[in-house]
């Protein structure tokens, strides 16, 4: 019996040991749930609170036309330059790209808006004529130096790309997201304008004598073309390997008859070529202009280094014109160049005003 009663009192005090064990345990579960409770609640609010903080602002666009120019005191215009078939926007932050938005052609970028944080400067970059497959690329980029140097390709080329550059300041927003409010949203102001990528070639007047002592046939000139015609660009800067092309051929079939006077093919003045920019030191890389003539029944083909300056060289955003002055020998064609270098200023795109709403 003395035995049972102290087996009995050990399971007591074991029990009642068991019971401050799960009654101390229960405690530090309730606590630990409490305080997790209370960090997910934080959390929450923290985020809420970082929500709220952020204050939007559309960045809007408004953009007009500049078609002025002025070498030698003549005005020049070349409509086709100054179509706008759409316009690609980009908002840079810290080197990332913060928003993007695209319009179509004419003035339909007036309906264009990018949301983005009212947090101070950022860069706004404009593209206008992109082709849609170089469009949707550039649209998949995260970072500012992969729009810079992104490939342009003839597509670009033969719609006649821009690009330009502003600022615009974002510090006066609303503190919620366009679903939560209604209301007209702070402007700010800056101003953009787009140059052109490539560069025009063309021939303002060619005029064909013969020498002293030539039998004077009649002369075809039966075509022109563009030698190491580039088709590789790059968004800023040079594409680091050209695309070449020379099967550029432009038919004229124009015939003079020749006398003791010197004649002028005015069919030259209507064809034109565009290239990107070619600055190779290569020498049979460089690009040239191609006179193809017909005398006598015998072809004869007049290479012509474009020049910028006095470097045989192509850049971005200049006109070449030439005015060629040919004169047929026994054997040969040759001929008097003057080059004259237009900055295409003229045909720069103004974009205005670009103001977040």
């Amino acid at each position: 019996r003395e035995i049972f009663l102290r087996v009995h009192k050990l399971k007591i005090v074991v029990m009642n040991f068991k019971g401050i064990t799960l009654a101390v345990l229960s405690f530090v579960l309730v606590a630990v749930s409490c305080s997790v409770e209370n960090d997910t609640y934080m959390n929450d609010v923290n985020k809420e609170m970082a929500t709220v903080s952020d204050e939007y602002a559309y960045v809007a666009f408004n953009m007009g036309m500049q078609t002025k120019s002025s070498v030698a005191g003549q005005q020049t215009s070349i409509a086709e330059t100054e179509t706008i078939s759409n316009v690609t926007f980009f908002l840079f932050e810290n080197g990332k790209v913060v928003g993007s938005a695209t319009a179509g052609e004419g003035d339909a970028y007036q309906a264009t808006r990018i949301l983005t944080k009212a947090n101070g400067s950022k860069k706004v970059f404009a593209i206008v004529n992109l082709s849609a497959e170089t469009q949707k690329r550039l649209l998949s980029y995260a970072t500012e130096n992969e729009v810079r140097t992104a490939a342009l390709n003839e597509s670009d080329m033969n719609a006649l790309v821009k690009v330009g550059e502003g600022s615009v300041e974002v510090v006066d927003g609303v503190a919620s997201t366009p679903s939560k409010y209604n209301g007209e949203y702070p402007t700010a102001t800056a101003s953009i304008t787009v140059s052109q990528r490539t560069a025009r070639i063309e021939i303002s007047k060619l005029t064909v004598f013969y020498a002293d002592g030539c039998t004077k046939y009649p002369v075809t000139l039966t075509g022109i073309s563009l030698k190491n015609q580039n088709l590789a660009g790059q968004v800023e800067g040079i594409a680091s390997s050209a695309n070449y092309n020379s099967d550029n051929t432009q038919t004229i079939n124009e015939t003079k008859e020749i006398s003791d006077k010197t004649v002028e093919f005015e069919s030259v003045s209507t064809k034109t070529f565009y290239t990107f920019a070619n600055e190779t030191s290569v020498e049979d890389s460089k690009t040239a202009l191609v006179l193809h003539f017909s005398i006598n029944g015998k072809a004869y083909d007049r290479e012509i280094k474009i020049k910028h300056i006095d470097t045989e060289k192509v850049e971005a955003g200049y006109i070449y014109r030439l005015t060629i002055n040919a004169k047929v020998q026994s054997n040969d064609v040759e001929s008097a160049v003057e080059c004259h270098i237009l900055d295409w200023n003229y045909n720069e795109i103004n974009l205005g005003d670009i103001y977040a709403k």
